[in-house]
This record gives C-alpha cells, structure tokens and sequence, in this order.
C-alpha cells in the first residue's frame, strides 16, 4: 500500500475479492493517510471496470448462444 497506494487499491476494485479484503484495504490505506475522496475514486472506478468487463462478457455469451435478454 505504501509503494502502489492508489493502483494497489484499484486492482483489489477490479478483482473479485471478498468484500472484508476491500475494506482492510480502506483501513490500510487510512493508516497511511490516503485522503477519503481519493480512495474512494480509485475503488468506484475499479468496480466499474470490474461490472463493465462483467457485462461485455454477458451480453458476448447471449449472443453466441442465441438468447435473448
């Protein structure tokens, strides 16, 4: 957390970790002053990136399979 900060909490957005590991991870990065908005940022944005690669991957197996929504 003190090396990567921000990316490091990037990353754990866009794996699909457990929720607990996210928020040690908001305790770490309190610790070593990260300011709220930032961390904040930086963890909405991994999720989106995470909830888009989700969706893309969806609506691609529903239109090779032939499903419809």
């Amino acid at each position: 957390m003190v090396k990567y900060g921000l990316f490091a909490v990037f990353i754990m957005g866009v794996l699909p970790l457990p929720g607990f590991l996210f928020t040690i991870a908001g305790f770490v990065g309190g610790h070593f002053g990260i300011p709220y908005f930032k961390y904040f940022l930086a963890g909405f944005t991994g999720r989106l990136v995470r909830n888009v690669i989700y969706t893309v991957g969806v609506l691609y197996t529903l239109e090779r399979t032939g499903w419809e929504i």
